[in-house]
């Protein structure tokens, strides 16, 4: 889906051959034609949701017609995610809404990433990482995890190539959807590897600090 909304991102690479991008972009990849799925991804990428909400009197109305996602942690004055209430895809208030974004309670991600992160090469996985020099609170947000969207099939045909150089950044990250008693699922496969943001440095690990989810704007 393509967005236009202000994401505020000043991060940067270090590597000059790397393409920053501030949010997921379609790959161009070419169309030979055979990639169906491609071309679906092409179709929902240009589409545009136009189901905002109506909540224009409530700083809380936005969370009661989304779920509450977000809830404010006074310690370090942010919106962090509530983990009792949240759910696996998290739809944020965008500019389809009618709500006043300044006083909204339901935009964080679209915000961008979070204040003082910084790439550093880290001994532990032989690799750059990213690092906060600020505590992170339980929820909080860190920043998106940016790249092309590609197709199965082009996941497939790139990681051929990364695992030559042992180096794999593709993300498949499935959303899981329920519509009254219909249940579906979608997968999102981002690759990061030439065009991303500063998301690209987060490491896998076994004792992890941090956890992905799926946010959408409506």
């Amino acid at each position: 889906m393509t967005s236009n909304l202000n994401v505020f991102d000043f991060y940067e690479h270090e590597d000059r051959s790397l393409e920053y991008v501030l949010e997921n972009i379609l790959s161009d990849q070419s169309i030979d034609g055979s990639d169906n799925e491609f071309q679906h991804l092409q179709r929902e990428y240009n589409s545009i949701l136009l189901n905002g909400c109506d909540c224009i009197s409530s700083k809380f109305g936005c969370l009661e017609c989304h779920g509450r996602n977000y809830k404010w942690f006074a310690e370090t004055g942010e919106l962090v995610l509530d983990t009792d209430n949240s759910v696996d895809l998290i739809y944020e208030c965008s500019s389809s809404c009618k709500c006043e974004p300044s006083k909204c309670t339901n935009r964080l991600v679209q915000k961008g990433p979070r204040a003082k992160l910084k790439i550093v090469h880290s001994n532990l996985f032989k690799s750059k990482g990213l690092f906060s020099s600020d505590h992170i609170p339980k929820g909080g947000f860190i920043c998106e995890y940016a790249g092309e969207i590609i197709s199965r099939k082009e996941a497939h045909n790139r990681l051929k190539k990364y695992e030559q150089n042992l180096d794999n950044y593709i993300l498949f990250m499935t959303e899981r959807i329920k519509e009254g008693h219909d249940k579906s699922s979608t997968t999102t496969i981002i690759d990061p590897t030439k065009r991303g943001n500063i998301g690209r440095y987060l490491n896998h690990s076994c004792n992890p600090n941090c956890e992905p989810y799926s946010q959408n704007e409506t």
